[in-house]
């Protein structure tokens, strides 16, 4: 791609002014007329970094073998199997601390690892394109949804079976959907997801997935505002998963390489188990951890109505 044919003026001059020394820049887009990444070298390191027309979303910038000795100290003493880890990457993005990413081979399968300031490790098969926290870079179908609910919905809070009448008016000109921040993943079939948090009613950030043509598969627990009483407690009780569909999903963790040290059983909370639905869309999302003295180690997992698996990850650290 010629960057001064096909790439807007502005999106150079954005890279430039943060890269003054980049030079032989290859320019791909990301999100047609939104989002370019730019791939050049600069002090003898590998550099992609992908902007809008306004701003520097995200750079990714190679390094080097001692640092993936650093990563595989982190993973000591932790549960996950240990795997191959190749081309180590610092993650920058404005206003958050520096995160280490990796290739992660295990088993045959392909996965995501990151290593965060906090000490913490996260794996996942969804390799992060970018982030932004401009509505501006999504597709104008996703565009147009959040845009649709930036409004109150006193219709609905009406509804609301249990919710206190202080609390609904307290809500009534509250917007229903604030759009917060995105994250665009390509999944390992080399398509993409669009991960989008908004802020509902003003009350908490809650997540909906969609896939690339902008179709919402997945949602986070919107519905929990249905059983709420008042904002003491926002646990949500206990979980909404029926026992059929329970006894399957733990019967499909049980024989999990991954999953097996993950127990689901006892009194199951609905942070632990939950079904979603918001907007015709029925989701699962499962929160496993691991019993340990030693780590802080779990799982998050997440299904469609289908139990198609949409998005999962793992997360640990040493305590």
């Amino acid at each position: 791609m010629n960057p001064s044919e096909e790439v807007p003026v502005s999106v150079v001059d954005v890279i430039q002014a943060k890269y003054p020394s980049a030079t032989a820049m290859k320019f791909s887009m990301l999100e047609e007329g939104k989002v370019y990444q730019a791939d050049f070298d600069m002090d003898g390191k590998n550099v992609s970094v992908i902007a809008s027309r306004t701003e520097i979303l995200n750079a990714f910038e190679e390094s080097g073998q001692q640092n993936i000795t650093s990563v595989n100290t982190k993973l000591n003493g932790l549960g996950m199997e240990k795997g191959n880890l190749s081309g180590l990457k610092t993650l920058m993005a404005p206003g958050q601390a520096e995160r280490q990413i990796a290739q992660y081979d295990l088993r045959g399968t392909n996965y995501r690892l990151t290593l965060h300031q906090s000490g913490y490790v996260t794996i996942t098969t969804r390799q992060l394109t970018y982030e932004t926290k401009s509505l501006d870079d999504l597709p104008e179908k996703i565009k147009a949804y959040i845009q649709g609910r930036n409004k109150p919905n006193i219709a609905y809070l009406g509804q609301l079976p249990l919710l206190e009448k202080p609390l609904k008016e307290y809500l009534a000109d509250k917007n229903e959907f604030t759009f917060s921040s995105c994250a665009v993943y390509s999944l390992p079939d080399k398509s993409k997801q669009y991960q989008v948090f908004v802020k509902y009613y003003g009350i908490t950030d809650l997540p909906l997935i969609f896939n690339e043509n902008s179709e919402l598969i997945w949602v986070g627990s919107f519905n929990r505002l249905e059983s709420l009483v008042n904002f003491d407690d926002l646990s949500g009780g206990s979980s909404n998963v029926s026992k059929d569909d329970l006894s399957y999903f733990t019967s499909q963790f049980k024989a999990s390489n991954e999953l097996k040290d993950y127990p689901l059983d006892g009194p199951i909370s609905r942070g632990q188990a939950s079904v979603n639905v918001y907007d015709n869309q029925k989701g699962f999302e499962f929160r496993l951890s691991k019993p340990s003295l030693d780590t802080d180690e779990s799982w998050v997992l997440r299904y469609d109505a289908g139990r198609k698996l949409i998005d999962s990850y793992y997360s640990g650290q040493r305590r």
